[in-house]
């Protein structure tokens, strides 16, 4: 329906729809995606509803009619929204840049291409020597999990130890995490793939070996296989700021990403060691305390980072466009209620996410009589 009439014949099939007292649009793109969401979700709150006036009549909703002071708008009932479903809808979508923290089933298994393993997040020292697991902390707002990795008095580690995500491997599409640095102190952090072997003895973490790459913005230089680039002069982190770490796994045209504190930095292009190569994220953490220094109050020697998974717990360094997270979204309990949204069935313009109208539920002789008109005009234009 790409014609001048388009709008005048879509008025005319939902013109049924509205009461003489609501509200009517003028356009049809006033009906956008997040309007016709919410039309299917309020189906399942229609029977209650049905049966509440049945069983007291005398119980009507106080007022009649609630007017929204900004726009004019109508509206006989008051609008009753499932919280559950909100976290389903495009709402969530567009603020954590297409990403939300409950699913349908299609969204879920569509989210897993390219992620293998375990669907949990678990940080682990690597190898588990290392350290000690008293190292790993909550950490989080929204999402809590043990991210945090704290190297100080009570816990013992070697001096320069890794942590990876425990059975994660990614094989294509864009992917990102985040990590905040409380003391701003030496931490490299980044991605490794297959052959990966740190060796904290000898001071080899992520970025050390040919099988690793990183980003260490306390001196501001990115490291592969003993190489390293260095940053401008302004590139260094400092106390609780946050970089993003992001990798592109497209064969060849592999690439990792950095940001800093939501700023842009540096892209870095891989020779992935074979067309299967997967990839998996990682720390390396500097300890600066010895058995000597094992004190309660050596403020100074204290060493910390704290993974970040969730998009709506990157607010310092929001999650990029095209990247998808490291948290699984969950899935929702009324994935059953949720009616997919079909592009195709709604567009009347190029934009399938503004031209959105509402078919009707059954047909009338009214509306049979305003086709037949329709097409008489089509026929005579």
């Amino acid at each position: 329906m790409q014609k001048p009439y388009a709008l005048f014949i879509g008025k005319l099939l939902i013109a049924d729809r509205f009461g003489e007292n609501s509200f009517q649009p003028n356009d049809l793109r006033l009906l956008d995606r997040t309007h016709l969401e919410q039309y299917y979700f309020s189906i399942n709150l229609s029977e209650q509803w049905k049966q509440k006036l049945v069983n007291n009549p005398n119980d009507q909703i106080a007022s009649r009619t609630q007017t929204d002071s900004s726009s004019g708008i109508s509206n006989k009932f008051e609008v009753q929204r499932d919280q559950s479903m909100m976290n389903t809808s495009s709402n969530n979508a567009a603020i954590y840049n297409k990403w939300k923290p409950y699913v349908s089933r299609m969204e879920l298994e569509l989210y897993k291409k390219g992620r293998h393993g375990s669907d949990t997040i678990s940080i682990v020292p690597f190898p588990r020597h290392v350290a000690e697991l008293g190292v790993l902390q909550e950490c989080g707002l929204k999402h809590r999990f043990k991210g945090r990795i704290y190297l100080g008095y009570g816990h013992k580690s070697e001096s320069f130890p890794t942590f990876t995500v425990e059975n994660l491997a990614l094989s294509e599409g864009n992917w990102y995490y985040c990590v905040k640095v409380p003391f701003g102190k030496l931490v490299q952090i980044g991605w490794a793939t297959h052959g990966f072997t740190p060796n904290s003895s000898e001071g080899n973490g992520i970025g050390d070996d040919a099988y690793s790459w990183c980003f260490d913005g306390s001196r501001g230089t990115l490291y592969n296989n003993g190489e390293f680039v260095f940053l401008p002069p302004n590139v260094r982190w400092k106390i609780n700021d946050v970089s993003g770490c992001g990798i592109e796994i497209k064969g060849e045209n592999t690439r990792i990403n950095y940001w800093l504190n939501g700023q842009f930095l540096v892209k870095c292009n891989l020779l992935p060691n074979g067309p299967n190569t997967t990839f998996f994220p990682g720390v390396t953490v500097q300890s600066y305390m010895d058995e000597e220094d094992l004190c309660e109050f050596e403020d100074r020697l204290r060493n910390c980072c704290e993974f970040i998974i969730s998009p709506e717990d990157m607010t310092e360094c929001p999650l990029p466009d095209g990247y998808k997270p490291l948290l699984m979204p969950q899935l929702s309990h009324n994935s059953d209620s949720f009616v997919a949204y079909p592009y195709s069935a709604y567009l009347i313009g190029d934009n399938a996410q503004e031209f959105i109208y509402t078919p009707r539920n059954a047909p009338s002789t009214k509306i049979i009589f305003k086709l037949y008109l329709i097409s008489m005009i089509i026929k005579f234009n």
